[in-house]
């Protein structure tokens, strides 16, 4: 465990902005200890020095995959509310098909989100080398204190330790 600050609760340290600048919470320096502080900065560094191409894919699959599964949704209303023989198995047939629709398009935007926040990460890894993103990584989870929304979260869109370190020896 990780002595000399408490846990603190999860508001965000720090956001990187579409326009490439990074964002810090005022209170940051005071709640994390100054090596955390640094890496937190990195993982933001890491979305900001996105190349455009990349921010582009990621703008355009999470704006798809709302509009898609708002497409979904709205199909299986109109048609729900428009069915004229024997409406019930019509009514089921398409809210199985937008459940369907639905998990798909989660699934999407689970591996867009889940692929832009490795990036950050292995942004951060390359700077810091595996020894030192290994140790602030586990202090910062140390020190923070997630609701059990933040938890499932940052198990949907975020790579472990060693999922990130996996994938910079891949490629």
């Amino acid at each position: 465990m990780y002595t000399g600050y408490q846990p603190t609760s999860c508001v965000t340290p720090a956001k990187a902005t579409v326009f490439n600048t990074i964002r810090l919470n005022e209170n940051l320096t005071e709640r994390y200890p100054q090596d955390v502080v640094e890496y937190i900065f990195l993982h933001e560094r890491g979305h900001a020095a996105r190349s455009r191409i990349n921010l582009v894919w990621f703008l355009l699959g999470t704006t798809l995959t709302f509009l898609a599964a708002g497409v979904s949704v709205g199909f299986v209303v109109v048609f729900g509310l428009f069915a004229a023989t024997n409406p019930i198995p019509q009514v089921i047939g398409l809210l199985v098909l937008s459940l369907c629709l639905s998990t798909v398009f989660s699934w999407l935007f689970c591996r867009v989100k889940f692929k832009e926040e490795l990036r950050a990460e292995r942004y951060a890894l390359n700077q810091l080398g595996e020894d030192e993103f290994r140790r602030r990584s586990e202090t910062y989870e140390e020190i923070v204190d997630r609701s059990r929304y933040d938890r499932l979260k940052r198990r949907l869109f975020y790579p472990s330790v060693d999922t990130v370190i996996l994938e910079r020896e891949d490629g």
